[in-house]
């Protein structure tokens, strides 16, 4: 058997189990949380795991094709825990892009290389295949609430790990279960041995509020300073029973979808004006063109967001509706597309849109869309595009101008970045003039990036 051959059989397995394609389906919806994200882990752990006991002895090339089947798990839950800590993101207000740790090629080749370790029976071979790769695989999960837990620690936020080994844990897991601040954790609070089931995860914390939650620990040990109450030891009826009524609240898909769209307005809505119409000829001169020359430094990519706007413009001409379509930044190629919005002044996230963010990895999407108000790019619009993790945003306006921008590492809310604008239409500046001094000022302070083409 080939390493590809392998691939495909867990691919398979992975695309067809009705469990994992629940989970996505709740992440597409809007109500799934770090429980789901983990679950999500385990079993795809699990499943790998199986089909590597049962052909790894037939592998040709057992090492390469190991390190090539985990580099694959590793990124397909990075990719569903990054789109979890999005959706709890939203519902705390936070603008942070979630944070993916780098694939540990080194354990990866140790343990590959020990499958082909000829001084063995092949039933130690097996069982090395199983439980070594299950928990290499669940440990990807662990590693992104590391790496988005430091990460948030060190923007302000205080981060508690919470590690839960259930009362079938052993008396390693149980030293180290509990609940800690991120600088008070002891040795080993994020390692798992062989067979390990705990569940790890964090919380965060900023001026007494929390921020973020995953699953309900069912008993906890506090470090000292951690800000918690004292050890806790609860019988397996109460602990679910204080499970479910501390089960993280989502948002509503109604709810989510106002906090992900992008809005042509931004501050106190001005009345409408005509300046809607677009000179349609414009269009197609070459002054207009050439300001999509270089957005990407790809061609076909420029070319493809130019096409897309003088649609979006043509379409919406005389209107206040914007038009959205989400091109693949690889390939230049329509990922997913809007041009029914039924609201004015912003984008109606559909089932297109939704899909292509669930089916693409982060970072790879360029989002476009049309201001009929003829504003630069609103706090709404940056919010978007740090929540969904698209590579780009474009806006082309009703009056022939084209702006990109882009998300920067310092989280903030549509709204305050809304009262700035007011701010500043308070002191005699109109829209447009209050919006731009806005962004030069998140510019600085925030690190976001955003330009008109010339």
């Amino acid at each position: 058997m080939t390493g590809e051959e392998l691939a495909a059989l867990i691919k398979d397995a992975i695309g067809q189990d009705k469990r994992l394609e629940a989970i996505r389906k709740r992440i597409r919806e809007g109500n799934a949380d770090f429980a789901d994200s983990e679950l999500y882990a385990a079993i795809e752990a699990e499943l790998t795991a199986q089909l590597m006991r049962r052909n790894v002895l037939a592998l040709t090339d057992r090492e390469a094709s190991y390190v090539s089947a985990t580099k694959d798990r590793h990124a397909d839950i990075c990719g569903i825990y990054s789109a979890v800590q999005a959706l709890l993101d939203a519902k705390a207000g936070i603008r942070i892009r979630p944070q993916t740790p780098a694939f540990d090629e080194k354990r990866a080749r140790k343990i590959g290389h020990s499958l082909e370790d000829r001084t063995v029976p092949d039933s130690t071979i097996q069982r090395r295949a199983e439980s070594a790769t299950e928990n290499f695989i669940r440990s990807q999960h662990d590693n992104c609430m590391m790496v988005n837990a430091q990460f948030r620690d060190r923007a302000g936020m205080t981060s508690y790990i919470i590690r839960d080994g259930s009362a079938k844990c052993c008396d390693w897991c149980a030293d180290v279960s509990g609940k800690y601040t991120l600088d008070s954790a002891p040795a080993g609070i994020w390692g798992r041995h062989d067979n390990c089931k705990c569940s790890i995860q964090y919380d965060a914390k900023k001026g007494g509020r929390h921020l973020l939650r995953g699953t309900s620990k069912k008993w906890e040990k506090v470090a000292p300073g951690a800000g918690a109450e004292p050890l806790v030891k609860l019988t397996k009826e109460q602990a679910a029973a204080i499970q479910e009524r501390n089960r993280l609240t989502v948002l509503t898909h109604e709810q989510a979808q106002a906090l992900q769209a992008e809005k042509g307005i931004s501050g106190k809505h001005m009345s409408k004006t005509e300046e809607n119409t677009v000179r349609l000829e414009y269009l197609k001169t070459r002054e207009y063109k050439s300001k999509f020359i270089g957005i990407t430094g790809v061609p076909a990519v420029d070319q493809q967001i130019y096409r897309q706007a003088v649609a979006q413009l043509t379409h919406r001409n005389g209107t206040y509706k914007e038009d959205m379509t989400l091109i693949d930044s690889r390939t230049g190629k329509i990922a997913g597309r809007q041009s029914k919005s039924s609201s004015e002044f912003g984008v109606d996230y559909n089932a297109s849109l939704r899909n292509a963010i669930a089916l693409n990895p982060p970072d790879t999407l360029i989002s476009i869309h049309n201001h009929p108000t003829n504003n630069p790019p609103t706090g709404d619009d940056l919010v978007s595009n740090g929540y969904h993790r698209y590579k780009l945003g474009v806006v082309a306006t009703h009056d022939g101008r084209v702006f990109t921008y882009r998300a920067g590492s310092r989280p903030f809310t549509s709204n305050y970045f809304a009262k700035v604008v007011d701010n500043y239409r308070g002191k005699g500046y109109n829209e447009v003039e209050a919006i731009e001094q806005t962004l030069q000022e998140f510019a600085k302070d925030y690190g976001i990036e955003w330009s008109e083409r010339a």
